[in-house]
Formats: structure tokens, sequence, C-alpha cells
């Protein structure tokens, strides 16, 4: 991608990008369960923007990207791969207005392997870049977002008990960094760089 030619400042984030194994069946379960949300309220994710958000850097002049690229380089580097499970679902910030359904991801092997990789994520900027720094990997929560509010209103997930979404495992083997661009249509992700995990 040729960042040279782009806008300044650029939004970027860095996430896992699951694999065909995990969204086919995934987006299966999707095309039946989102009748469960009300259209008028809800707005779906489309499928090439799933994603697990490791850490969200906000808005980053593109000369700092080198830097940063070099981190999350060697983060990789220094971390296994490991599996995680899909599982779960809710509401963010909660079931009252929501402004976010999702459903849950979770490391199964070992188990703190996610909220540590998205923890050293965040911080893999220097202090030009906005984080919060209240977040530790005790309060991460991993999630696939797969639709938005468009008006906050209360949800009944009830229903999703009744149809909860598959549980699929799968290992992750790379760090994603991505440009998010926003347009009238909603969001776009652009691939930066993969940076492979340790084998």
């Amino acid at each position: 991608m040729n960042i040279e030619s782009a806008p300044t400042p650029i939004r970027v984030f860095a996430a896992i990008r699951p694999s065909e194994a995990t969204l086919n069946p995934l987006s299966e379960w999707w095309d039946t369960a989102h009748v469960l949300l009300p259209k008028t309220d809800w707005r779906p994710i489309p499928i090439e923007n799933w994603h697990v958000t490791l850490a969200f850097y906000g808005e980053l002049d593109p000369k700092d990207l080198p830097g940063l690229q070099r981190q999350l380089d060697e983060i990789a580097g220094e971390t296994p791969c490991f599996g995680i499970e899909t599982r779960g679902f809710g509401a963010f910030p909660s079931a009252v207005r929501p402004r976010v359904f999702w459903v849950g991801t979770f490391a199964i092997d070992p188990p703190k392997a996610l909220a540590e990789l998205a923890y050293r994520c965040l911080y893999a900027t220097d202090e030009k870049v906005r984080v919060n720094p209240k977040k530790s990997p005790q309060t991460f929560r991993g999630h696939i977002s797969l639709a938005r509010s468009k008006g906050r209103r209360t949800v009944d997930l009830a229903p999703f008990g009744r149809q909860p979404p598959p549980m699929i495992r799968e290992q992750v083997g790379a760090i994603c960094l991505y440009r998010s661009e926003l347009t009238p249509k909603g969001a776009r992700y652009r691939l930066i760089e993969r940076f492979p995990l340790k084998n």
C-alpha cells in the first residue's frame, strides 16, 4: 500500500483477521440470526470488515507509521501462535443503550494469550499516539463486531440465547495492521501490513 500518497493523518488499528474456516460458518449463522435485531435499529457490518481489534491507535501521522510497524513486527516475532474460540454474544456498552452487537472471542491455548497480545499492541506506540492508559489485559474483551446500532435503543438479547453463535476454534498466526477510511457508506479497512507470529 502506498502510504506516501495517503492524506494526513490516517486512522490505524491492529487486529486479528479470522480465517475463512471461522468466517464462513459464522457468516452462515449470521445470515439467519441477524433478523433477531430490528432492521430499523441496526446496520449489519459487512463480512470483509469482521475482525478482532487488538489496539486502535486513532489518527496517526504517516511519518510515524514505520515506527509502529517495527514495534508490531517485533511483538509478533516474540509471540507464539495460539488458539482462539468464538463463543457467546452481547452488546457494547450494554443492552440498554447498545452501540455494537458482537460475538465473543477467547484464547484457549494459553487462555491469556489474546489479552496479553492486545495489551502489548496497545502500547506499541510513542506518546504521539492516543491510547487509554486505563486499559489492561484484565479489561480486554475480545470480540467480532457484527452490527452497529442506528439509534442505541434497548436490545433484547434473549432470542440469541436460543439461537447462539457457533463455537469455532482456529489458530492465530498474525497481527494485521489496518487503515480505517470513513465513508458515507461506512468504514472501509485497508490492510497495511501483516506480521506473522512466532511458529
